[in-house]
């Protein structure tokens, strides 16, 4: 693994979680396709393609999650998949929903995943923290108050840190999920080999 010519795919790559991701993966020397609702929306998607290395490593899907199979092409020859695409419904009477949706469609991929792929899952209830895409972010958004009381009404534990959910990555290429971008294979530094013991 670690060859040029593999690719991975990041799902809802203009969301928060998919930038970061997006700009992290670019930082490694992954060359990969990032969905997004409209690739053709400069508003959406400029902070992406105004990423280093954006121009020769990254390129946009157009994929909707209410479209049946519109992701099928984009993931179609990827090694590994990073399915941050999510809907966000803000006019949502119980916008504690979106995190019970989220789990059950995490629980639902857990239990395709056991026969059919390796399968790796994070779940972040609550992420803050700066944007990297400043145009289109509209002020005057309502505040809504989160809880994770439903979460944990339907058998949710919470027992992962932050520093736990950022090794994903490293986890994944670890295991031989993903590949090493060619840039870290040429100089891999035994020093800072994570070992990681995986359960489940």
């Amino acid at each position: 693994m670690g060859s040029k010519s593999e690719s991975v795919c990041v799902t809802g790559a203009s969301g928060f979680i998919g930038s970061w991701l997006v700009m992290r993966l670019l930082e490694r020397g992954y060359t990969f396709r990032a969905t997004v609702r409209d690739p053709t929306n400069q508003k959406k998607v400029k902070h992406l393609l105004d990423l280093p290395k954006a121009e020769t490593h990254l390129t946009l899907w157009k994929a909707d999650l209410a479209g049946e199979g519109s992701f099928d092409e984009a993931i179609q020859g990827s090694t590994g998949v990073f399915h941050v695409a999510t809907p966000m419904d803000f006019e949502s009477k119980d916008p504690e929903m979106y995190f019970v949706s989220k789990t059950l469609a995490e629980q639902a991929a857990w239990k395709y995943a056991k026969e059919k792929i390796d399968f790796i899952t994070i779940i972040p209830t609550l992420v803050i923290g700066p944007f990297l895409m400043f145009e289109g972010i509209d002020d005057n958004l309502d505040t809504i108050h989160f809880s994770s009381k439903k979460l944990r009404d339907i058998g949710f534990e919470f027992k992962y840190s932050l520093e736990d959910m950022f090794m994903a990555v490293d986890t994944c290429q670890a295991k031989g999920l993903i590949p090493i971008p060619a840039e870290k294979t040429e100089a891999a530094d035994e020093s800072k080999v994570v070992n990681v013991k995986i359960s489940g």
